[in-house]
């Protein structure tokens, strides 16, 4: 089996996050690239986008996302809100989709409904947003006898790549309107694919996108159970395993290939990860990117280590005093260097305006100081000129 580094691991991952290939590449290659982009926070695609590309017009993706063109917001991955480019919707749906409607319908609501009342049910949410998108207020108001289930049907409905999220009032507004994805984004069709063939097919892509990964990787990020996984990964045509620090991962053949001539630039590499960027979210065996006494300060259990947002200096990372480390993968702002995490930011905001502050727990090379500082004030540009315009609320 042959062996790799963790700077080749590191290098790897730069080439395949676009830092050492930017040409022709926009925001709608990003997503479509990366499979989805986190959205917990409505910010987090946009940041996640401008830490690989650099500044790029905010507001035409805003309105992309208000009009269903390229792009789609959609409850996928462990239920949560990704933006999903809409090449990727159907295979997204058909893999996610299956494990999201089981653990919905384990709700009080629809547990002990027959499927042909839950049908009937989805099937008058469906005709309410037949003319055009409807917040959930409003789809309470048109569906009263179903209101008090209304949350966790509009999940069903998305699990099915029925439903989509569509038009919001601003970018970081999570008031987001509902629409029917045949009317929302006309052409997208999500065909019948059996769930294990379709998660064979995610990953796939997901080994492309993020490979060299292990089994647990995949498992924890679906989730799926790793028997399978280990089962499918081997049977996927032109993936191949290596070895990192004695263990098997896997990767795309043409790139193990190339893996041992790959060379750091001369010029630092230093990104700003956002808060939840779905690349550090993509693993669960962390080392290769982040040393374990630093894992406490990016992964805290508890809200009581976010820095306030009205600090107006660095601030180190207070002692978790045992807290430990948040497992579920909830990663706070993240400093890389050369493909590995040096420090953490935080935003905070003065005179409606946002700043940010960070602090290096791990030493790099002092010229690479500057080049921190540097893209700092970068994203503070992109944010105060670019985001907050596009996220007034009124």
């Amino acid at each position: 089996m042959v062996s790799v580094t963790l700077e080749q691991v590191r290098l790897n991952h730069l080439i395949k996050q676009i830092y050492l290939d930017l040409a022709n590449v926009d925001f709608y290659k990003v997503a479509k690239m990366q499979i989805g982009l986190h959205s917990t926070d409505y910010w987090t695609p946009y940041l996640s986008a401008w830490a690989r590309i650099g500044d790029y017009d905010a507001k035409a993706v805003f309105n992309a996302l208000n009009s269903g063109q390229q792009l789609v917001r959609l409850n996928s991955f462990r239920g949560t809100v990704h933006v999903i480019h809409t090449d990727n919707l159907p295979l997204v749906v058909r893999a996610t989709g299956p494990r999201l409607e089981r653990w919905v319908r384990k709700h009080p609501f629809l547990k002990k409904r027959g499927d042909s009342e839950i049908d009937a049910m989805l099937g008058e949410v469906l005709d309410a947003l037949k003319n055009e998108p409807l917040r959930m207020r409003e789809l309470k108001a048109a569906c009263p006898k179903i209101a008090e289930g209304l949350r966790w049907l509009m999940f069903l409905l998305a699990a099915r790549g029925l439903v989509v999220r569509a038009t919001a009032p601003h970018a970081r507004s999570t008031q987001t309107a509902y629409a029917r994805l045949d009317k929302w984004s006309p052409g997208v069709e999500v065909p019948e694919i059996p769930e294990n063939e379709a998660i064979g097919m995610l990953l796939q892509r997901y080994v492309e996108a993020f490979g060299p990964v292990s089994v647990n990787d995949f498992a924890w990020w679906l989730p799926w159970t790793k028997t399978k996984t280990k089962k499918a990964i081997e049977a996927i045509d032109g993936v191949v395993s290596c070895e990192l620090q004695g263990n098997p991962y896997y990767i795309v053949e043409q790139e193990l290939e190339a893996i041992s001539s790959l060379e750091f630039p001369a010029e630092s590499l230093i990104t700003f990860f956002p808060y939840e960027d779905h690349f550090p979210k993509a693993f669960i065996e962390r080392f290769w990117y982040v040393d374990d006494g630093c894992q406490e300060r990016l992964y805290p259990r508890s809200a009581a280590f976010h820095w306030p947002e009205g600090s107006e200096a660095k601030r180190a990372m207070p002692d978790t005093g045992g807290s430990g480390v948040n497992q579920s993968g909830e990663i706070r702002p993240s400093i890389w260097c050369n493909g590995e995490i040096v420090g953490r930011w935080e935003f905070g905001e003065r005179d409606q305006r946002y700043f940010v502050v960070y602090d290096l727990y791990k030493s790099i090379p002092a010229g690479f100081k500057p080049v921190v500082e540097e893209r700092r004030q970068q994203l503070e540009e992109f944010v105060n000129e670019r985001l907050l315009p596009i996220s007034q609320k009124g």
